[in-house]
This record gives C-alpha cells, sequence and structure tokens, in this order.
C-alpha cells in the first residue's frame, strides 16, 4: 500500500481534475443534447396521453438545461399543450409551471 501522502496528493489531483472538467464549455453542450432528449420525451409522453409524465420530463428538462426551455418556441409551445389538454389533476400544476415560465394560455 503506497504512503498516505501519497494517497492523499493523488485523492487530491483527481478532485482537481474532475473540477476542471466540470468547467469545460463541452459540458453545456451536453446539458443542451440531454435537455433536447427529455423534450422529446415528453413529447412522446404527451402524445401518449401520459400528461403526468410529460409534465415531469419537461420540468427535468427544464433543471437541467433552462435556456432549451426559456428559450425554445417548441418547447413553450409543448408547455401550453400540456396545460390545454391536461387532465383537472395534473392541471394545476401545469399552470403554475407554465406562470413561472412566463407561458401565456
Amino acid at each position: 500500500m503506497p504512503p498516505r501522502e501519497h494517497r492523499a496528493s493523488s485523492w487530491r489531483r483527481r478532485y482537481s481534475d474532475r473540477e476542471r472538467l466540470q468547467d469545460r464549455p463541452e459540458r453545456s453542450a451536453d446539458q443542451r443534447a440531454q435537455g433536447h432528449v427529455l423534450l422529446d420525451t415528453s413529447r412522446a409522453f404527451l402524445a401518449w396521453g401520459r400528461h403526468d409524465r410529460a409534465l415531469y420530463v419537461l420540468r427535468a428538462a427544464g433543471d437541467i438545461a433552462p435556456e432549451e426551455i426559456t428559450g425554445c418556441p417548441a418547447a413553450l409551445r409543448l408547455v401550453r399543450d400540456i396545460l390545454a389538454t391536461a387532465p383537472i389533476s395534473v392541471r394545476r400544476e401545469a399552470r403554475e409551471y407554465a406562470e413561472a415560465l412566463g407561458v401565456s394560455t
């Protein structure tokens, strides 16, 4: 087993490498891609009639890549579609999310 000091410095080096990797610009591209995948998934759930799942996935996309939700007209249209077709059990939460995004019905 390596000496204790060597293990600690090795851990610090790995930790600083991880921090450096998190600050790379590719991370935002990954987030953007993940946001698009979640938007498509939300669209699929809405087409399937699973409004609660569509809203849940859409909110997850907003947490991961908020600029993809607020800046994309198709995403805002998806919010309006969920709000317009959601059953009463989901409508209140959908309305609150739409208001938070500034989407008018």
